[in-house]
């Protein structure tokens, strides 16, 4: 399913293949703090790659890092 991935200093990117609207695809991933922070994480989106008029967006949420 993850057909590949990247990661820079703030962004993991995920390119999931196949990607389609009748199966829905969950995953979760944890991270690791090296120091207690109060954040704002972005948003995130999704889209088929070169699709961007069928992408899903998610709102920003502040977070608690101890």
């Amino acid at each position: 399913m993850i057909a590949e991935y990247e990661t820079t200093d703030r962004q993991i990117l995920v390119y999931l293949d196949p990607l389609t609207p009748e199966i829905p695809v969950e995953f979760s991933y944890r991270l690791v703090a090296d120091y207690p922070i109060e954040a704002t994480v972005p948003g995130s989106s999704a889209a088929p790659h070169y699709d961007a008029a069928s992408r899903s967006e998610t709102p920003e949420f502040g977070i608690e890092v101890q």
